[in-house]
């Protein structure tokens, strides 16, 4: 039997991963040197952000979000990308 919670995550986790193969896509075509200063608006929990910051070893990210319950997790503000 399946529930609507599992079909839900199944969904979820369909939804994230095709969502983040496309922005891959629009960062690769950005043609993006590796130095840039990035601001992500809206950056939710950072997926984007941090493929972004992979591709810019000595350029500079930021993520803003108003979604407040990643204040207090390991993963809140000013958290390294290496702790990500």
């Amino acid at each position: 039997m399946v529930t609507v919670g599992t079909v839900l995550i199944a969904h979820t986790g369909s939804y994230v991963h095709s969502k983040l193969r496309i922005w891959r896509q629009e960062l690769d075509q950005a043609a993006l040197k590796g130095d840039e200063q990035l601001l992500d608006l809206g950056c939710g929990h950072g997926a984007v952000l941090i493929e972004a910051a992979r591709r810019l070893p000595t350029g500079h990210v930021v993520g803003v979000d108003l979604w407040g319950r990643l204040v207090n997790s390991p993963q809140g503000p000013s958290c390294p990308l290496s702790q990500r």
